[in-house]
């Protein structure tokens, strides 16, 4: 009987496992929304797959000139792994930082499709600096693509297709799954460490330190430049990851700055930097039917109103109340038939034209 390796026996059921339970807590609405919006994963797929590469050929440069250069072996290993996309191992990390997967899933799809195409003509360019990557380079294309049905996409589309027939874990169980396949992860790779040390260890020490501000340079630029086309995640995305349950999109009454941004401007920016299934409320400036049809498709689950409440009371009691409700809700059910829809849960980015001034009536004012 063959001895099992890790890496080539045990990694892939492993990853298997986890991507499934990556899939367990997807919905299909969450892609559609994405192919909906296609400026977010484009633009990640462009960083994604040429960030790296571009960093790590710049950081070569740089130490050549100050007569700090890494050995041949360490360039070449460098400069063949920045070539190459990062794979569904991407995913799994995004799991853990509890990012947004769907699109970590069409960036993984998308750069892996991208390297057919990108890695030949990456080495190419790298062989200007390095001889030994000069040459012809076949892509397997078959494994290539094997790798990405199976170990991507089959196992997402197993794990939503149990959660959307069965519905057969709870948040809960589904966050147990995927914090046992992370262990079971981590076991792998201290084994796959362990299996191939003593090639390892020759290369490691001289390795670790470039490897290190490789990762530093390229999640700085990445994040420089996700803030420059506007991907930046806001601090919505650290108050999910201290525990919050909902986030609130609200200028607080409007009485901090003057000139502040106003919440409806944010609330695009929220929404897509917190996934399409956390929930999101707001408020602030909303006085009209119409308002509240701009706010949830801009994003928003929930519209809270303020103000205009207190003034109902204040002129006419609980009738006032109810005639202003009433006047909402017949202004926003006009506001929908307007642009075609009859469900308040149809309403989407596409009920608003991009590029107008979605502030227009949710003024910039408090709540």
């Amino acid at each position: 009987m063959s001895d099992v390796s890790a890496q080539q026996h045990l990694l892939p059921v492993v990853v298997f496992l986890t991507m499934m339970t990556i899939g367990l807590e997807l919905k299909l609405k969450q892609f559609y929304e994405l192919l909906k919006s296609p400026r977010v994963p484009l633009l990640g797929s462009l960083i994604h797959t040429f960030t790296f590469p571009v960093v790590a050929l710049v950081v070569i440069m740089v130490l050549q000139l100050l007569r700090l250069s890494p050995g041949e072996a360490t360039t070449i290993g460098i400069l063949l792994i920045a070539a190459c996309p990062s794979g569904g191992f991407s995913n799994i990390l995004t799991m853990i930082a509890r990012a947004n997967l769907a699109l970590s899933i069409v960036l993984t799809a998308v750069s892996t499709l991208f390297s057919l195409v990108t890695v030949p003509l990456l080495l190419f360019g790298f062989g200007y600096l390095v001889v030994e990557l000069r040459g012809p380079v076949e892509i397997p294309v078959d494994s290539v693509l094997l790798q990405l049905a199976f170990l991507v996409f089959m196992p997402i589309v197993i794990g939503m297709t149990i959660t959307a027939r069965f519905d057969w874990f709870s948040a809960e169980q589904v966050t147990r799954m995927q914090k046992l396949a992370q262990t079971m992860l981590y076991l792998v790779v201290g084994l796959m460490i362990a299996e191939n040390w003593g090639t390892m260890k020759s290369g490691f020490i001289d390795a670790l330190p470039l490897s290190l501000l490789l990762c530093f340079v390229n999640i700085s630029a990445c994040f420089g430049l996700s803030r420059a086309t506007g991907l930046n995640p806001e601090d919505a995305v650290a108050l999910r990851k201290r525990g919050a349950d909902a986030i609130q999109v609200s200028s607080h009454g409007g009485r901090q700055l003057d000139s502040g941004l106003s919440p409806v401007h944010a609330l695009k920016s929220v929404r897509a930097a917190l996934g399409p299934e956390f929930p999101v409320f707001y408020d602030s400036g909303l006085r009209s039917g119409e308002d509240v049809l701009k706010v949830l498709a801009l994003g928003a689950d929930f519209a809270f109103f303020g103000r205009p409440l207190q003034f109902s009371i204040a002129a006419r009691r609980q009738q006032g109340l109810r005639e202003y409700w009433n006047s909402v809700k017949t202004e926003l059910s006009v506001a929908m038939a307007m642009v075609g829809l009859t469900r308040i849960s149809d309403i989407g980015p596409d009920a608003i034209i991009e590029g107008a001034d979605p502030a227009a009536a949710p003024a910039a004012a408090g709540t």
